[in-house]
C-alpha cells in the first residue's frame, strides 16, 4: 500500500513539473508575442509621427524622436501629439509652445528630443538665431546623457543652419562630423543622408567636383545600408551636376543605370525624377520628340499618385519639347497649365516667369500667322 502511495505521488509530482514547465511555456510564448505587438505598436506610432513631421524632417534631415511617440506619459504624449498636429500643418509658432510646455513633463533623453524639435521649428520659420540656441541646449543635453545619436542628430541640424546662413565650411563640418558618429552606431542610412547635405553644400556654393564626391561617398553608404530608394537619389543628384558640367552624355548613362535600379526596387518617384532629368536633358539636345515622349511618361507615372516631383516643372518641359516642334498651340495649353500649378507651389517664381515669355512667344507666332508675315521691329 505504501508502496503504491509512493509511485502516485511521484506520478502527481511528475505530472505538476511537467504542468509547470509547460505554463512557463506558455506563458514565454505568450510574453514574447505580446512584447512583439508592442514593439510593432511602438513601430507604427513612430512611423505614423514620423509621416506627419515630414516637413520638419527634410528642413533638418534627421528627426530625433527618442521615446516620445511611446511615452507612459498622459500628459507628455497629449503635447507631444498635439504639437505634431500644428508641425504637419506648417505651424510652426503653434507647435513650438506646446513643446515648450511639453518640457515641465519630460525626462533625460525625452528633454533632449524636446528641444531638437522646437529648434527644427524655429529653422522651418525661419529664425535661425532662435533654432541655434535651441539646437545648443538639445547638444549640451544629448553630451550630458551620453546619447550618442542624438548627438549626430543635432549636430546635423546645426549644419542645416549653418548651410541656411551660408555658412558652408561650417555646414560640411558639420554634416561630416554627423555621418562619423553615424557610421560608427552602424547607422548606415542616416550617415548617407548627412552625406548628401553635404554634397548639397558644395552644389549651393558651385563647387560640382565637391559635390560629387560627396555624393559618390553617400551612394557606398546607401548600398551598404540596403537602401535601394537613397541610392536611386544619388544617382539623380549626381546626374543633375553631370548637366549642370554640360556633360550630358555621361549625365543620360547615369540617369539609365538609376532608372534600371528605381523600376527595379519600385521607386515610382524616382523614376519620375530620371525620367524629368533624362527629358530636360533632350531638350537640351534639341531632340524635342524623344523628350516629349519621356516627360509625358514622367506625368503619367506622376498622376498614379507619386507627387513628390513637381508637376508644374514636367508640364513646363512638355510646353518647350512641344514648341521646338512647332506645335505653338499645344505649347500654349501646356504652358497655361505649368502656370496654374506653378502659382499652387512655392519657390517656383522663375518658371512662372518662363511659362509667361513662352505663352507670349506663342501669342506673337499665332499673329503672325494669321498676318503672313513677320511684324516690323520697332525702329527698323
Amino acid at each position: 500500500m505504501v508502496l503504491i502511495l509512493s509511485v502516485a505521488l511521484a506520478v502527481v509530482l511528475v505530472a505538476a513539473m511537467a504542468m509547470l514547465v509547460l505554463a512557463r511555456r506558455v506563458n514565454r510564448r505568450t510574453l514574447q508575442r505580446l512584447e512583439a505587438r508592442v514593439v510593432r505598436a511602438e513601430r507604427l506610432a513612430a512611423g505614423d509621427l514620423t509621416d506627419r513631421l515630414r516637413t520638419l524632417r527634410r528642413k533638418v534631415g534627421v528627426l530625433y524622436l527618442d521615446g516620445l511617440p511611446t511615452t507612459r506619459s498622459r500628459q507628455l504624449y497629449d503635447a507631444f501629439a498635439n504639437g505634431v498636429k500644428h508641425a504637419s500643418r506648417d505651424q510652426w509658432d503653434q507647435a513650438a509652445r506646446l513643446w515648450q510646455e511639453a518640457l515641465e513633463h519630460a525626462r533625460d533623453s525625452e528633454r533632449t528630443a524636446l528641444l531638437f524639435l522646437i529648434g527644427a521649428c524655429h529653422l522651418a520659420a525661419g529664425r535661425h538665431a532662435e533654432a541655434r540656441g535651441a539646437f545648443d541646449t538639445a547638444l549640451a543635453a544629448a553630451r550630458t546623457g551620453e546619447d550618442r545619436y542624438a548627438v549626430a542628430a543635432t549636430v546635423n541640424a546645426q549644419a542645416m543652419v549653418a548651410r541656411e546662413e551660408g555658412g558652408t565650411t561650417r555646414a560640411l563640418s558639420g554634416f561630416a562630423r554627423a555621418a562619423q558618429i553615424w557610421e560608427e552606431l552602424g547607422e548606415l542610412r542616416d550617415q548617407a543622408r548627412a552625406l548628401r547635405r553635404a554634397a548639397e553644400s558644395c552644389e549651393d556654393q558651385g563647387d560640382l567636383e565637391q559635390a560629387l564626391g560627396w555624393h559618390r561617398e553617400a551612394f557606398k553608404q546607401a548600398e551598404r545600408a540596403g537602401d535601394a530608394v537613397g541610392a536611386v537619389r544619388e544617382y539623380g543628384a549626381a546626374c543633375r551636376i553631370l548637366v549642370r558640367q554640360n556633360d550630358y552624355d555621361a549625365a543620360r548613362a547615369v540617369c539609365e543605370d538609376g532608372l534600371l535600379l528605381a523600376r527595379k526596387v519600385g521607386d515610382r518617384d524616382g523614376e519620375v525624377d530620371l525620367l524629368v532629368t533624362i527629358g530636360e536633358i533632350l531638350l537640351r539636345q534639341r531632340s524635342y520628340k524623344r523628350a516629349l515622349d519621356v516627360l509625358e511618361r514622367a506625368l503619367r507615372h506622376r498622376g498614379g499618385g507619386h507627387v513628390r516631383h513637381s508637376e508644374a516643372r514636367i508640364l513646363a518641359g512638355l510646353a518647350k519639347a512641344s514648341e521646338g516642334m512647332a506645335r505653338a498651340d499645344v505649347a500654349s495649353e501646356y504652358y497655361e497649365r505649368a502656370l496654374e500649378k506653378a502659382a499652387e507651389e512655392k519657390g517656383l517664381e522663375s518658371l512662372q516667369a518662363s511659362c509667361l515669355a513662352g505663352l507670349a512667344r506663342g501669342a506673337r507666332q499665332s499673329w503672325c500667322a494669321r498676318q503672313g508675315t513677320l511684324p516690323a521691329f520697332p525702329g527698323a
